[in-house]
């Protein structure tokens, strides 16, 4: 039988790769297909994320707006008015203008790396 995929090593497998993530997230690196809005692929090096200006904008506008008490769907309201794509192409949803903002607010700790200093404002 093979006993390297019975091994209690594989157990680590998951934490392992969580680990890994973090460390390449923290360091500014892609690790997932899926890149969040306000961030890009780096032009000279796709493993790396850039800040996308444009995209930047937007989400500096819907903390503004939230911060002044904007319901989440009322931002994805305007913001469809507007004719502001999302990060694929499409209409913006309550849910997906919520993820944004968490996920700039909750890597607030990401701000100090030299890779994402003027993200997180």
């Amino acid at each position: 039988c093979h006993s390297k995929v019975h091994s209690k090593d594989l157990t680590r497998l998951p934490a392992l790769g969580r680990l890994g993530i973090a460390k390449k997230k923290a360091n500014g690196k892609v690790y997932n297909g899926n890149i969040v809005y306000g961030l890009k692929r780096n032009s000279n090096d796709h493993t790396i994320l850039a800040i996308c200006e444009e995209e930047m904008k937007i989400v500096r506008r819907m903390k503004n707006l939230r911060s002044r008490k904007w319901s989440y769907n009322r931002i994805s309201e305007k913001l469809n008015k507007e004719n502001i794509k999302s990060k694929r192409g499409g209409k913006w949803f309550s849910g997906s203008v919520y993820n944004v903002l968490k996920h700039y607010s909750e890597n607030k700790k990401i701000a100090s790396s030299k890779y994402f200093k003027d993200i997180y404002v």
